[in-house]
């Protein structure tokens, strides 16, 4: 008898041995099925796990490809958790995420094609804390190949999610500094604001320097999202017209927003610009203003801006029906050669399908205001 029970304890003891032997491997088994379906409803369905292991109280899931052809891949994700509760309530849990690379293209207006990402926005969170340490996308996009580089945490409760993230990037194409924080909250409702403390773009068409500002989009539940927003530059070069002091707000619902823009025109004697545009519908409301001292700096100014727009499609194609051809210029500078004038204004008006333009010069003498108005479309 003795014998018999030092026998069922030994097995026992081998079978608890055997059980705790192989209880890591389960607990990291079931969490790497966790983590490949948490990876799925936020788009990533072919999610393919390299090992996973349990290291001092940690779920460690190393050498994940989130597309079969690794272009997408992430070098290392942890859990901790508490060990029984985190088995039967995985939301308790911290995800660590370390290494994140992400590969694709990107044409705007429409969303990134990320390799392994179908496109689906990504659902709330169901950890209670999502850390990413470092993370990088390279993007193929018309103005080049560009790398940003991110890293950030999101926090969840039962009321809201709420996020803070630094989002950069140092190459020729584009330089930026940027940070952004926010909340979502499960009815769809959020608040996403963030800070561009420098920036930098240069493109084929486009480069600016010295850029900062802030923005924010936002949503109530069940409504069109908001935007609003105010960008300074200190330069911007529009294929070769040179503009200075230019800054840029919005406001409004997408669908229906509002921006102005107002600046300097580099190279041109005392020339500024205002723009007021609205979105209405599917078109565009515009309001510009140019204001220089002379006919012949304005009409300059307006060839440079014709050459520069060459090629561009809509919807700012639309200016070049504004009749800005060097043969028309010509007649307008031989009309107006004998107006004396103390300042000149072109003003371009109306829906961008249907602009009108009008050169107004003004001349005040002895408190008297005398103004000469000519259409830059010559039927006018």
């Amino acid at each position: 008898m003795p014998n018999a029970l030092v026998i069922k304890i030994g097995l026992i003891s081998v079978l608890l041995i055997i059980a705790a032997l192989a209880m890591p491997a389960a607990i990291s088994g079931l969490w790497a099925g966790r983590i490949e379906n948490a990876l799925a409803e936020n788009g990533f369905a072919t999610t393919s796990i390299g090992k996973s292991s349990v290291r001092k109280g940690r779920i460690v899931i190393q050498d994940i490809a989130l597309d079969p052809d690794r272009f997408s891949t992430m070098d290392n994700l942890s859990v901790v958790t508490p060990l029984l509760k985190g088995i039967f309530t995985p939301s308790t849990s911290t995800v660590t995420i370390d290494g994140l690379a992400l590969s694709g293209e990107w044409t705007p207006p429409l969303m990134p094609d990320i390799s392994g990402w179908d496109g689906r926005l990504p659902p709330l969170p169901s950890f209670d804390k999502t850390v990413l340490n470092s993370g990088q996308a390279d993007i193929l996009t018309t103005a080049g190949a560009l790398r940003l580089n991110a890293k950030g945490q999101l926090t969840r409760t039962p009321e809201k999610s709420t996020f803070e993230a630094a989002l950069w990037g140092k190459q020729h194409q584009l330089n930026l500094d940027s940070l952004w924080k926010g909340t979502i909250a499960p009815d769809g409702s959020f608040q996403v604001e963030t800070e561009i403390r420098e920036a930098r773009l240069n493109t084929d068409r486009l480069q600016a320097t010295r850029v900062n500002g802030w923005g924010s989009l936002s949503r109530q539940a069940k409504t069109i999202p908001v935007i609003s927003g105010q960008l300074d530059a200190g330069q911007i070069d529009f294929s070769g017209t040179i503009f200075s002091k230019v800054t840029l707000t919005v406001d409004g619902p997408i669908d229906g927003y509002h921006l102005i823009a107002s600046g300097q025109a580099a190279g041109f004697q005392n020339l500024s610009f205002y723009a007021d545009v609205k979105k209405e519908n599917s078109d565009f409301q515009i309001d510009i203003t140019v204001l220089a001292d002379d006919v012949e700096g304005l009409l300059a100014f307006l060839l440079k801006i014709r050459n520069s727009m060459e090629g561009i499609t809509s919807p700012f194609g639309a200016f070049s029906r504004l009749m800005i051809t060097p043969g028309n210029l010509a007649r307008l500078k031989a009309t107006m050669k004998d107006w004396e004038y103390d300042h000149t204004e072109l003003q371009i008006k109306g829906p961008l399908s249907d602009l009108t333009s009008k050169i107004v010069a003004t001349n005040t003498q002895n408190n008297a205001t005398e103004q000469y108005v000519i259409s830059l479309n010559p039927a006018e």
